[in-house]
């Protein structure tokens, strides 16, 4: 094989991996991420190494009020995901925010409204033994796991109901904006969002620590090797 195909072939594998395979650290948005629960799906996140930001876009003028991203959490000590620059320089978002953890069962774990101290109303999540302000009573005696999560942003005021309209994490209106609350007892399962008409949209970065990319995919320089390696072989065999 000839150095001229060679390069062609591995410059095409890099250009064909180059969407599904992620690396540094971010995650950004692929369209649009589903408004999970409701569509009892998530944006997989696909890349090698720590997820340590996802980025992306809500937008009230194309009925994108919500996005859901599955993540997994391997540190719980160190976790946390937030929009909020106090906890992390690298989270910013365009609009007041609410960060949410589900199991991928659609369990709710966690949800918060306002970072301690962030006079921007930006969110912060992270194991209730770490959280820096209030954990809420409903809070309290959760103890996050390494594993799969999903990760869910919507603005002010949308909170994922019951089909009696009951809030499934909090309330938070009866127990503090900047608490770390947990599973509302009293709501069933999930049946829609709150208020998918909330003007709070706008371009968002997450920050995070202690979690990996929800789908672990090979390095780029892996699947190459593979792919050039399955090319000799099939010469090979051509030869005999």
């Amino acid at each position: 094989m000839s150095g001229n195909i060679v390069g062609s072939v591995v410059g095409g594998l890099l250009l064909a991996l180059t969407p599904v395979v992620t690396a540094g650290g971010t995650w950004m948005e692929i369209g649009d991420a589903p408004d999970w629960p409701a569509a009892a799906s998530w944006q997989a996140t696909l890349g090698v190494g720590p997820l340590t930001s996802i980025s992306g876009l809500t937008s009230l003028q194309v009925g994108d009020t919500v996005d859901a991203y599955g993540i997994r959490i391997t540190d719980v000590a160190s976790f946390y995901a937030t929009t909020s620059a106090l906890t992390d320089a690298g989270a910013a978002a365009d609009f007041d925010t609410r960060l949410w953890l589900f199991l991928v069962d659609g369990t709710p774990v966690l949800g918060n409204d306002d970072a301690p101290g962030d006079t921007d109303f930006h969110s912060l999540l992270t194991d209730p033994q770490s959280y820096p302000g209030t954990v809420a009573a409903t809070a309290s005696g959760i103890a996050l796991n390494p594993g799969q999560y999903v990760l869910i942003i919507s603005g002010y005021i949308n909170d994922p109901e019951d089909a009696l309209n009951l809030d499934m994490v909090g309330p938070f209106l009866a127990g503090g904006f900047e608490h770390l609350h947990g599973p509302n007892p009293g709501a069933g399962p999930f049946d829609h969002w709150e208020n998918m008409g909330a003007d709070e949209t706008g371009a968002y970065t997450i920050a995070l620590s202690g979690a990996t990319f929800s789908v672990p995919t090979p390095g780029v320089g892996t699947l190459v090797a593979i792919g050039i390696s399955g090319m000799f072989a099939r010469r090979r065999r051509r030869h005999r």
